[in-house]
């Protein structure tokens, strides 16, 4: 954003002083008497980078070329009350040439800066992603289909919450300095780990986040317990080596550990608060067996 604001700032003040250089002396007299033309182009130049999608990507050599050529046709055959050559003309005409450029250049740096924060912001949001994530106030008719849906037919369902383990996450968020970077930072990776496990997820899962920071409850129709420790492992591996944040996990499933979807979620986030940061091999083990015992 600071580098935004300032290529902004540099950008409007050298239109200021091309457009007042006769007014504070620099290009008055016969010496360099800048033709009404630099101007027209001047704009047109620096609006279109600005406002024109399509003129942004490609090099700023190429637009400079562009324009430069636009600019010596204009002043050669349409506005050819002044030749460009010859005398002081050739000189009025390359200090002309020079400034048109210099303020492509500028413009195109605003509008790189500007695509550059675009993108962030829109990283920063939720991505609209293959397997969308949903709020939590906004998830329950969704739920009860899919609870209603697994009653009715007698199917499994399981119910895993997942959520970045504290001491990983910080350690990402000490590189902000002041507590406005540290708050971005902090959304870029919980979107970014949405991404991730929306992308891991089956398009038959319901992903639903449930606070902003970076907790998410995976609802899993047709899927055991075992196929949810799997998933688990898929989103660990993705998540330490895209984003080298470690996640804690809790699973629950239907209908052997509970029967609604509160009493699953509740049990998922006990069992979350005791998870063991071990290797989720080993935590599988865990699991199975406690599923076993209780079955016993």
């Amino acid at each position: 954003m600071t580098k935004q604001k300032l290529s902004f700032i540099i950008m409007i003040l050298y239109l200021a002083l091309v457009f007042n250089l006769e007014r504070i002396g620099l290009a008055g007299g016969t010496v360099l008497k800048i033709h009404p033309v630099l101007y027209i182009f001047l704009v047109l130049a620096s609006v279109g980078t600005l406002l024109i999608p399509s003129l942004n990507r490609l090099s700023v050599y190429f637009y400079s070329i562009f324009w430069g050529a636009l600019y010596l046709f204009a002043r050669a055959f349409i506005f050819a009350d002044i030749p460009i050559l010859g005398g002081d003309s050739t000189l009025v005409v390359i200090a002309e040439l020079s400034l048109l450029i210099l303020g492509v250049f500028l413009s195109c740096k605003v509008a790189a800066q500007q695509k550059e924060y675009e993108n962030f912001v829109e990283k920063v949001s939720m991505p609209a992603a293959s397997n969308p994530i949903l709020d939590g106030s906004n998830a329950e008719d969704q739920i009860k289909v899919e609870f209603i849906r697994s009653r009715r037919h007698n199917r499994p369902l399981a119910l895993l919450v997942v959520e970045p383990s504290s001491g990983s996450f910080n350690a990402e968020l000490r590189r902000s300095v002041q507590e406005l970077q540290k708050k971005m930072t902090q959304r870029f990776l919980v979107a970014t780990l949405a991404q991730l496990i929306s992308t891991e997820a089956r398009r038959t899962d319901l992903v639903i986040s449930k606070n902003d920071h970076g907790r998410f409850v995976i609802l899993c129709p047709e899927t055991s317990s075992e196929g949810s420790i799997r998933l688990a492992e898929r989103i660990q591996m993705v998540a330490m080596e895209q984003l080298g944040i470690s996640m804690v996990f809790g699973i629950a499933s239907f209908p052997d550990e509970a029967l609604t979807y509160e009493d699953l979620l509740n049990k998922a986030e006990f069992q979350m608060q005791h998870f063991v940061a071990l290797p989720l091999s080993t935590r599988s083990i865990t699991v199975g067996k406690s599923s076993r015992t209780n079955e016993s």
